[in-house]
């Protein structure tokens, strides 16, 4: 067994996670590197503070990796749902 396969192994549930965010839910992780990174990591504060994303360069794929912290596609889909209403109450045009 090679390294790659070993981590891939002990971590597939945290790679499937990521995944099922980043390839079902983009459209939303798209819309938060929109916005000021400052009220982005404010609002994922009161969803899930595991979400934040801290640094310089916040794309898609560094809000999706955020959700490796999460258990479960149910607790990945809440917080989904939390993240899309406090977008659409702070602009509503969206």
């Amino acid at each position: 067994m090679t390294l790659r396969e070993y981590v891939t192994s002990k971590h597939k549930n945290e790679i499937s996670l990521v995944e099922y965010v980043y390839t079902e839910h983009r459209d939303t992780l798209d819309r938060l590197t929109r916005r000021n990174k400052i009220f982005v990591n404010k609002m994922l504060e009161e969803v899930n503070i595991k979400l934040c994303v801290h640094g310089g360069a916040r794309t898609s794929t560094d809000y999706a990796i955020q959700y490796l912290y999460l258990d479960s596609i149910y607790e990945v889909e809440n917080c989904i749902n939390k993240i899309k209403e406090l977008l659409f109450i702070s602009d509503p045009f969206a």
